[in-house]
């Protein structure tokens, strides 16, 4: 029996206490199960209190004032932490001035979001970006077709939760016509699209699907593997400029535009391609986590070495205990074989069958006594 500490009802089985103390627990704290506010929910605890209305939260709040008093009087007004929290007014406004910029740069379009950056499988094909899968089967398939295009780079500005982001449609055709390629639509997908002014069409899975039918049954199913290597456009811009001054960090800038990839694509091209020119200023967080795979490489070489090593000296040591009962004075015709191999092998007799039947078939099953069954 099982007794509820609540309510002290009795219950036969665990299972069905277990909903019961839920339910008596929100009824006692005035709850309702209904409303969705269960006991157990992720909702905060703390959410609206205050360390004037609840002693935990003004306990925590004690221990951190005391421990930056401490810290204050230990290292004086050049403690970082202290440093940070000094001025909070220009702390926040610097913070506001970051936010409004930022904001104004990408709504018009003076800072550009790097080209890449979704979750589709994204490359080159013949000059043209692709963010996706997709758009690389509908520049082939227009490329197949001979239907002239090109990457769109105009930017419309909406409105969006009273502020302003700018959105940038993914292709243009010859006649001026806008080319959105979305998998499935969103109230913001609406958005963007009502504060575009010229004429844009929409493709989404049901005008995709006969391309990307085409481009599968022309092309094969892994079309991706169409996108160009990157590294060998690189390698031609870097033998055109290797005289010219641009060096490190500029030359990157420059590449990461030209190319529109992110600098850390950037680098690690040239890192293999021409490692000269990357200096260790410019790039140090950068070879500081290659240094930090390189690490990680070299000690999961080092673990497989290792285990390569001990399944070598297993194998020895096989071998031997092989050779050993193969040439030990021993009957294994008749009964009591087995205690004498568990001494050689080093393990109990219960076990010298299974060992024999794993390590030495042929030989237990051409020479060794069974017992009859």
């Amino acid at each position: 029996m099982y007794t509820c500490k609540i309510c002290n009802r009795s219950f036969e089985k665990a299972s069905q206490i277990g909903g019961h103390v839920s339910y008596c627990r929100a009824k006692k704290e005035g709850r309702d199960l209904k409303s969705g506010e269960r006991f157990g929910d992720s909702r905060s605890w703390s959410k609206g209190l205050t360390k004037q209305s609840h002693p935990s939260i003004k306990l925590s709040a004690e221990n951190l004032s005391n421990y930056l008093k401490q810290r204050h009087a230990k290292n004086g007004l050049n403690d970082p932490l202290i440093l940070w929290h000094k001025d909070p007014i220009k702390r926040a406004r610097a913070a506001e001035k970051v936010s409004e910029s930022l904001k104004n740069g990408y709504a018009t379009g003076k800072i550009v979001s790097a080209i890449g950056s979704g979750r589709g499988k994204s490359g080159w094909y013949k000059g043209i970006w692709c963010d996706s899968s997709w758009e690389l089967a509908w520049v082939i398939y227009n490329f197949d077709h001979g239907i002239l295009f090109k990457r769109n780079e105009q930017r419309f500005i909406y409105n969006y939760n009273n502020e302003l982001h700018s959105y940038t449609p993914d292709f243009e055709l010859a006649d001026g016509t806008l080319i959105e390629i979305k998998g499935y639509i969103k109230d913001i997908t609406r958005i963007k699209l009502s504060a575009v002014n010229r004429k844009i069409i929409l493709l989404t899975t049901h005008e995709m699907k006969p391309i990307l039918d085409y481009v599968k049954q022309k092309h094969g199913k892994n079309f991706i593997s169409m996108y160009e290597d990157y590294s060998v456009k690189l390698k031609e811009k870097l033998n055109e400029i290797e005289k010219s001054n641009l060096r490190d960090r500029d030359l990157v800038i420059f590449l990461s535009k030209e190319w529109q990839l992110k600098e850390s694509k950037v680098y690690k091209l040239i890192l293999q391609l021409k490692p000269e020119f990357v200096s260790n200023y410019c790039s140090k967080k950068f070879l500081k986590r290659q240094e930090l795979k390189k690490i990680k490489l070299l000690k999961k070489q080092n673990k497989i070495q290792l285990k390569q090593q001990i399944e070598c000296k297993k194998n020895e040591d096989l071998k031997l205990l092989i050779n050993k009962i193969v040439q030990a004075n021993i009957d294994y015709s008749s009964f009591g074989w087995v205690g004498k191999v568990a001494l050689i092998i080093n393990k109990y007799p219960q076990k010298v069958n299974k060992w024999m039947i794993k390590n030495m078939p042929d030989f237990y099953k051409t020479s060794c006594f069974k017992r009859k069954t």
